[in-house]
């Protein structure tokens, strides 16, 4: 497929969101978004002024019913944690190509065949990754610009989910820098291409025509599409959109990637577009109680 083109494809409304090597470079690729025949109308929304909003998702549909739970859900606050002896974080990523869906719900990148995580002896398949603006999780008191979820599912079905922090900063080189920058710029320039290559219509993608290695998005810590994680805190969730499945393994990054302002509202304007959202700019579940759950740390 040359530069520029995209392909026609129908994308799920409701995308499950429980969700790079060699680094992007270069302009966002002007491919155009492919048209879709039609897009189901949005059952649910994140928007708390609706009856389709957070705290009407449990009764929306039985089979959404751990939505209305109040113990076992995710995103939580993460203040006080006890330190654990927890393995490190074994990333393996191939490189894929790099596809920006909207599914009415997020901005999603699958990752077909994309490689591993592993958590000891645990071992994970990448599916996808996808951003919400602003975060879901709240670090310490602090709610961060975005957070992008790359999802991860075992043989038995079991999902793991690493939830890495994006925040605005005025440090940022233009989106032309060569190949040879840092690694921290090189996570933040494939968030912001991934961004601003968006459609803005629920149900289109774009293919912006290379192959990326999702490690991209972690920093330093390995080489090619390897890396090593050996600080993250973790704790049992749940999905934070419908169904809302219990059991979630979360694994949370403290570390943040920097993205520029422009890239954050474009994000925000995407979502109010979404269908049934009455143009509220946010896609981020409300905080969850803790309960009687613990998070885990690991310091490197």
């Amino acid at each position: 497929m040359k530069s520029g083109s995209a392909r026609t494809v129908a994308v799920a409304a409701a995308s499950v969101c429980v969700t790079l090597v060699t680094a992007t470079t270069g302009p966002v690729a002007s491919a155009a978004p492919a048209p879709v025949a039609e897009v189901e109308a949005a059952t649910w929304s994140h928007n708390p002024a609706l009856p389709t909003g957070p705290a009407h998702w449990g009764a929306l549909d039985p089979a959404w019913a751990a939505c209305a739970n109040r113990e076992g859900q995710t995103p939580v606050a993460i203040t006080a944690t006890r330190k654990a002896h927890l393995p490190v974080l074994r990333v393996n990523y191939a490189r894929v190509p790099l596809v920006v869906e909207n599914t009415g719900h997020v901005v999603e990148v699958p990752q077909p065949d994309a490689g591993t995580l592993s958590f000891g002896a645990h071992s994970y398949e990448l599916t996808q990754w996808h951003v919400h603006a602003p975060s879901e999780h709240v670090l310490n008191g602090h709610r961060a610009d975005l957070e992008i979820h790359l999802v991860h599912a075992d043989a038995q079905g079991n999902t793991a989910v690493l939830a890495v922090f994006a925040d605005v900063t005025p440090s940022h080189k233009p989106a032309n820098q060569s190949s040879s920058s840092s690694p921290q710029e090189a996570a933040g320039q494939l968030l912001r291409t991934v961004l601003r290559a968006a459609p803005e219509t629920a149900g289109e993608e774009t293919d912006l025509d290379r192959d990326v290695s999702a490690a991209v998005l972690l920093g330093a810590g390995g080489a090619g599409g390897h890396r090593v994680i050996s600080r993250y805190f973790t704790y049992t969730g749940s999905l934070t959109t419908p169904p809302c499945t219990g059991g979630v393994r979360w694994l949370v990054v403290p570390s943040t990637i920097r993205i520029d302002l422009r890239s954050v509202r474009h994000m925000h304007d995407i979502v109010a577009d979404f269908p049934g959202y009455g143009g509220y700019p946010n896609n981020n579940r409300p905080l969850q109680p803790l309960g009687s759950r613990t998070v885990e740390r690991r310091v490197g």
